[in-house]
């Protein structure tokens, strides 16, 4: 294919495996669409991801990020990375175990997740594979048991290929030591690394 060719094809349409759905692009618009792919596929969808560089940048944000925005501690940093979820800079994800988290969090917390652009917004699945994935750490130790769902966030972020994890929990997941860890085992089992970062890390600062 020429390099013109391959700038329309790309600008046209792009395909990624997103937890089993396909994210159409159309000159930079995405839509999740319900339609499961086969195994067959998946190669083929992994390989339209990489194509697809374009994209809004993929992060997967914790319930502590959440929780975050109404913490005086952490409040002003998180709303400035908020400014830019809200002005769609970022393809946010969020899963089932984030769901499970924010029940017994106060109202205007979950509220907050309503705030984020629809379009800008996907739920992941919490599949079989994210579980095994997450057993090896505990298992080998990275976490203890009773850190069960930060594993689970991790490994729910790895095996969708998310780019980004967006956390403050600086003690389980925002730590360099355990970062390196999560990484080791990913490789070991065939996943990428991945970027794990405080939302102060995101924040657009003016020149």
């Amino acid at each position: 294919m020429s390099v013109r060719g391959f700038l329309l094809f790309r600008a046209s349409l792009a395909v990624i495996l997103t937890a089993g759905r396909i994210l159409m692009c159309n000159d930079g618009q995405t839509k999740l669409l319900p339609t499961k792919l086969g195994v067959g596929n998946r190669t083929l969808a992994n390989k339209f991801f990489y194509l697809c560089s374009f994209m809004k940048q993929r992060i997967y944000i914790d319930t502590s990020v959440l929780g975050g925005y109404f913490d005086k501690e952490f409040e002003t940093d998180t709303k400035l990375f908020f400014k830019r979820i809200l002005n769609q800079e970022y393809l946010v994800h969020l899963s089932p175990i984030s769901q499970i988290e924010l029940l017994p969090a106060p109202q205007r917390v979950k509220d907050l997740v309503q705030d984020i652009p629809q379009n800008c917004l996907v739920m992941l699945d919490f599949s079989a594979e994210a579980r095994e994935l997450a057993n090896h750490y505990i298992s080998e130790r990275i976490l203890g048991k009773a850190s069960l769902n930060d594993a689970y966030h991790i490994a729910i972020a790895t095996v969708n290929r998310i780019e980004v994890l967006v956390s403050w929990n600086f003690r389980h997941i925002v730590n360099l030591d355990k970062i390196r860890l999560f990484n080791a085992i990913n490789l070991k089992f065939g996943y990428p690394v991945i970027d794990i970062r405080s939302p102060k890390e995101l924040i657009k600062y003016e020149d």
